[in-house]
């Protein structure tokens, strides 16, 4: 299929180029044959060759949509794996927790600290979703990530961890006085949970995690290289279909205690 030079990005005009021309070659086919003020009634029939290739732009239309559809779809996917695993990593951390309650409030930010969590150690990366959303990220993403060391270097390590925990903490300290309902102990260890989740993932993939720099050794699991994920690739698509499934799943045949659970819980 037609490919961006230099990039592993699909070109996307050129497809629906195609598309395009297909449509055209419809128009055409119900064009045929009109001149000047001919009535659509009174026009002569399509030739051989107008059928012809009517028929195989619409046999190519078919699967092209198809495709530019179930790309786009798995590619929205991956890029929200991370987001989907910081939740449900937070799911069961409260779920193993039985004298844990919080104010809806506190439950709010803390949701949304988890999803900073899970992306946050993307930061030394320029093209990471954090840096893509600000107006100038890319412009800060570059520096910071120089500064870091480069992807998958300081930021995904237990070092890491405990730096970003320490920041994260004296940010919530100071914010604290201007939003004295919310706990931040609770937000704090979201977040913690989301940043977990995050190295937990990105273990199963080819290129592994630093866990324990200065150490330059990169882990991954299962220990054979071949074995893991390949990011960005097909494969870390059918891992999250498959862990969205295995979650919807389980949400369903327990539906009951989880809305029981939330009402202990939450307390409004």
């Amino acid at each position: 299929m037609a490919r961006i030079a230099g990039n592993n990005r699909l070109d996307y005009t050129k497809l629906s180029g195609i598309c395009k021309y297909v449509m055209r070659r419809e128009r055409a086919y119900l064009d045929h044959g009109a001149s000047g003020g001919m009535q659509p009634e009174r026009r002569r029939p399509p030739c051989a060759k107008c059928i012809h290739d009517l028929g195989w732009a619409r046999s190519l239309l078919l699967p092209v949509r198809f495709f530019i559809a179930a790309y786009a779809t798995l590619t929205i996917m991956k890029a929200r794996t991370h987001d989907f695993a910081a939740v449900t990593a937070l799911g069961l951390v409260v779920a193993v927790q039985p004298n844990l309650k919080m104010s809806l409030g506190t439950a709010l930010v803390a949701l949304l600290a988890n999803q900073l969590g899970g992306i946050a150690p993307d930061i030394d990366q320029p093209t990471a979703p954090f840096w893509r959303n600000l107006p100038i990220g890319g412009f800060f993403g570059r520096i910071i990530g120089k500064m870091l060391g480069g992807h998958r270097f300081i930021t995904h390590s237990i070092l890491g961890l405990v730096l970003m925990g320490f920041l994260v903490n004296l940010l919530l300290t100071a914010l604290h006085p201007i939003m004295p309902s919310i706990d931040i102990t609770i937000v704090w260890w979201a977040f913690m949970v989301g940043m977990v989740s995050h190295l937990i993932m990105d273990s199963f993939t080819k290129e592994g995690v630093p866990w324990f720099l200065p150490l330059p050794v990169k882990i991954g699991f299962p220990p054979i290289k071949s074995l893991r994920v390949t990011t960005g690739k097909l494969g870390e698509g059918i891992v999250f279909v498959a862990l969205v499934l295995g979650v919807a799943i389980l949400c369903g045949m327990h539906y009951r205690d989880i809305v029981q659970f939330l009402h202990q819980r939450i307390v409004y």
